[in-house]
Order: C-alpha cells, then sequence, then structure tokens
C-alpha cells in the first residue's frame, strides 16, 4: 500500500515577482519551438526526458549474473585476468599448462588425475564459463573470490529535462560522470495533470504578442 504525507508543509512565498521582460518572453518561444517541434520518441505527451545508463548489481546468483569479479581474498582489491594468471602461474603446480590470457579471455590447461586426461579451462569477466571458474576457485581457494553481478537498465536520480537537447547537452558536458552507454530517454508525465497543463501552455501561448516594442 503506498504511503502518503499526513500534513503537507508549506510556508510563506517570499519570492519577490517581476513583469516577464522581452528575454524571457524570447526564451519561452524558443523553448516551446523546440517541444513542439523534437522528435518524441513514441512518447505520449506531456513528455520530459531523462538520463538512463547500465547499473551494476551485486552479489546475485550465478545463474543470473551477466558478469563476474575476481578479487584478492587478503587485500580485496579486484583481480585483472594477468593477476590471475599471475597466481596461477606462482603455484608451481606440474599439473597446470600453457596459461595465457588473449582477447579478453584467461586459458590454462590442467592435467586431470581423476580423468588422466589434460582438461582446458577459460574464463573471462562475462560469466561464460562456469567449470573455468569453479576450477580458478578450486585451484586459488585461499587467495581468491568471486563476485556475480548482473546489468539493470536504471534511470539516473536528480535528472529531468523538458527537451531532448538539453539532456543531449547535459550529457556531451558530463559525461564523465556517466556509464559509456548513458543516453538520453523520453517519459510521459503519466496522470500528472499539473504538469500536462503547463506543457500544454508552454506550447500553445502567443509569446509574440507578450513581445514589447
Amino acid at each position: 500500500m503506498a504511503k502518503y504525507w499526513e500534513h503537507l508543509k508549506y510556508h510563506e512565498d517570499t519570492v519577490v515577482k517581476e513583469k516577464l521582460s522581452n528575454d524571457d518572453v524570447k526564451f519561452l518561444k524558443e523553448l516551446q519551438k523546440e517541444i513542439n517541434t523534437e522528435d518524441n520518441g513514441g512518447t505520449a505527451n506531456p513528455r520530459y526526458w531523462v538520463i538512463r545508463q547500465p547499473e551494476r548489481i551485486y552479489h546475485v546468483d550465478e545463474d543470473e549474473a551477466d558478469y563476474v569479479e575476481f578479487f584478492d581474498e587478503h587485500n580485496r582489491y579486484e583481480l585483472t585476468l594477468e593477476d590471475l594468471k599471475e597466481k596461477l602461474e606462482d603455484l608451481g603446480d606440474d599439473n597446470l599448462k600453457s596459461v595465457k590470457v588473449k582477447d579478453g579471455v584467461l586459458t590454462f590447461e590442467y592435467f586431470e588425475g581423476w580423468l588422466e586426461e589434460v582438461e582446458e579451462y577459460m574464463v573471462d569477466y562475462n560469466n561464460s564459463y562456469r567449470y573455468g571458474i569453479t576450477k580458478i576457485l578450486e585451484l586459488l581457494e585461499f587467495d581468491v573470490s568471486v563476485v556475480y553481478c548482473k546489468e539493470i537498465d536504471v534511470t539516473v536520480d536528480n535528472c529531468m529535462f523538458l527537451t531532448q537537447i538539453d539532456a543531449e547537452n547535459h550529457l556531451r558536458a558530463n559525461d564523465y560522470h556517466y556509464h559509456e552507454e548513458a543516453r538520453t530517454y523520453c517519459m510521459c508525465g503519466w496522470r500528472n495533470p499539473r504538469f500536462e497543463r503547463l506543457i500544454n501552455i508552454l506550447s500553445k501561448t502567443d509569446f509574440d504578442s507578450m513581445l514589447e516594442d
């Protein structure tokens, strides 16, 4: 069940009121044109724009995971595939053969005594090779731990724009704060009558008639 504030709080309106200047009216006219002519992205009015991006969720079940991260058990820092390669080589295990990293995949061979044959194992960050992860944990059980994670698409907090170009410009100017796959996304202010009326006013007002000579 939804939760509501029992008593909404207000304070005295102390903002000094001003008459719209010609610059204000011109700004509203330009904003009106942008709202009325931009692509609606297949979204119903009243529209607004946000930033969406992937967000990584950690400690999910391995069957649900999209990615895997390896950590040093002692110092708790994240391990690269090269780090894993080095740890395997440091074991000095004669059964371990041909350890290499290429194209984002760690590959190694291991002589399995119970099978009496050499098995090949692979490991990457995309949770693609379950047997490889299991073998890493078996060989490096005291040195390495694994965290399974997945990515979900989320709307970024504290970002809302009336037009797509404003959202695009914000993303260009602040891309270092965002995921490399962040993008603008159009949404509808569904059943929000005051927002809908505000957008209608912005869309339909004859601002030319408000300009002063």
